[in-house]
């Protein structure tokens, strides 16, 4: 999703995190793909990759593990140094899983350079 320069600070990050974590939670991967994409889709269809990687790594916590839908997100972010790749800031949404142990880690990257910035969706995975 392009944003504004405006956008890079931990409030309008945060926000995004939350924004991802709600969508998974409600299992709308159709309008999480179509806002922040997903970096490991390959060119697959997104919200597909989406759904099976949220499965798989749910899977890796344990057999019957879900997402704690009570349980508010955990949202981290990291500023990186000016390098090469353009790479801005990292956003970890961290979510806590019910009847299984650890978390869903969801990473969305922010990239970007004059003017031209975007925040998408990276990884999805298990966190012990």
């Amino acid at each position: 999703m392009k944003i504004s320069s405006n956008h890079i600070n931990d409030t309008n990050l945060n926000s995004y995190g939350l924004d991802v974590a709600k969508l998974i939670k409600e299992s709308n991967y159709k309008e999480l793909s179509g806002k922040y994409g997903y970096a490991l889709s390959f060119g697959k269809k997104e919200s597909e990759i989406i759904r099976k990687d949220l499965e798989g790594a749910l899977s890796s916590s344990g057999r019957n593990s879900v997402l704690d839908n009570e349980k508010p997100p955990i949202i981290n972010i990291q500023y990186m140094k000016s390098n090469e790749s353009k790479l801005i800031a990292i956003v970890e949404c961290e979510l806590p899983i019910l009847r299984g142990a650890g978390n869903i880690l969801v990473e969305l990257v922010v990239a970007g350079k004059a003017n031209d910035y975007h925040i998408s969706m990276e990884q999805i995975s298990y966190q012990a």
